[in-house]
Order: structure tokens, then C-alpha cells, then sequence
């Protein structure tokens, strides 16, 4: 049974000028597990501005998706053992629901246990719509570099340009945003392309 107690805990980079002076926080703590056993864990709490009641089990999903990488499945094998994660699986969610469809995602990130900053490259990002009784995965980014997110009032998949901020030792502090849009059963990358910020 799983424990009550696990949570999980988000916190950001700083803003662009802070990064600049003191480099990104401390990464958000992911899913944690309380006890030794690795089992899957609870559910991220919703963020504040989520819209849907519905949840999944991130760990749970991710291993049972044959649509998800080996890589990625390794990394949330179990909780990290040591450093800024011990005793947290390396999974960060949000939940939200899609401007106009109405349909609830859940946005599902996945980081390796090594890094210290909150901006390096993440293993993959997923988006999972939630059904009543099952998650779907309608969009998957794995190029090492991005994440999921939502910015704006909808989803986005973002960038980070290390090559245009060779000179910053922490977190790239330009990210390219590209709008997701929903055709109904899955997102894409909108053709218009993104926006540099």
C-alpha cells in the first residue's frame, strides 16, 4: 500500500537576471518514497493553476508505456539514492486541461539523479491525456534538451539553447517555446515554429 506521506515539491529557475548572478535553484524534488521498498509512487500534487480532478500514478505509467524508452525507464527504476533526489524518483507533473478541447493532461517530465541545477537537460517530456480509467500518452519530446510545459495558457515544448549561452556554467537562459496544438486525439509542434525568450 502506498504510503500517505510521499509528496512532491516544485521549485523553479530563478528569472533570467538572477540566474545571471547566482545560477538556477536547487531542482524541484520530484516524486518522493518514503521506506526502503521502490515501489510506484503517489501522484505529484496538482499545480495551482491546474483545472482537472484527474491523476496518475507517473512512475506506474511511464514503466507500463512500451512507447517509453529503456533510458528513461532505468532512470525511474527506482528512487535516487543520493545527492539533491535521494529518496525521490526523478518524475515532475502538472495537470491541466487543453484551452477549448477541455480535455485533462497531465504533463510529465523525467530527469536522471545527477545533475544539482533545475535547467539541465531532462531524459524526456511527456503529455498523457487522462481518461477515466487510463493515462494515453498523445506527446513525447526526448531529444535530451527539452521539457514540457505549459506557458501562456497552453502546452508548449521548450528548448534550452546551450550553444547561445556557452558562457553560462548552470542553466541556458535561452529557451525556445513551441506551441503544442491538439488535433483532437494528439499534440504536435505548431508549424508556425517558436519563440525565443
Amino acid at each position: 500500500m502506498l504510503d500517505s506521506t510521499r509528496t512532491a515539491a516544485f521549485v523553479l529557475c530563478a528569472a533570467a537576471g538572477m540566474a545571471a548572478a547566482a545560477g538556477c535553484g536547487v531542482v524541484d524534488t520530484g516524486v518522493r518514497v518514503s521506506g526502503a521498498a521502490p515501489t510506484p509512487a503517489t501522484p505529484a500534487p496538482q499545480s495551482g493553476d491546474a483545472t482537472t480532478t484527474r491523476t496518475l500514478d507517473a512512475v506506474e505509467v511511464l514503466r507500463d508505456d512500451p512507447g517509453v524508452s529503456d533510458a528513461v525507464k532505468d532512470a525511474i527504476a527506482r528512487p535516487c539514492t543520493e545527492g539533491y533526489g535521494a529518496g525521490w524518483y526523478p518524475v515532475y507533473v502538472r495537470y491541466h486541461e487543453l484551452p477549448r478541447a477541455g480535455v485533462p493532461v497531465a504533463l510529465v517530465n523525467v530527469q536522471g539523479c545527477d545533475g544539482e541545477a533545475a535547467c539541465p537537460a531532462r531524459l524526456a517530456g511527456y503529455v498523457f491525456r487522462l481518461w477515466e480509467d487510463r493515462a494515453e500518452r498523445v506527446y513525447t519530446t526526448a531529444d535530451g534538451a527539452s521539457r514540457v510545459a505549459w506557458y501562456d495558457g497552453g502546452p508548449v515544448v521548450e528548448h534550452a539553447d546551450w550553444a547561445a549561452d556557452s558562457d553560462s556554467q548552470t542553466c541556458p537562459r535561452t529557451v525556445t517555446r513551441t506551441l503544442l496544438e491538439w488535433d483532437g486525439t494528439r499534440l504536435s509542434e505548431a508549424a508556425d515554429g517558436g519563440t525565443a525568450r
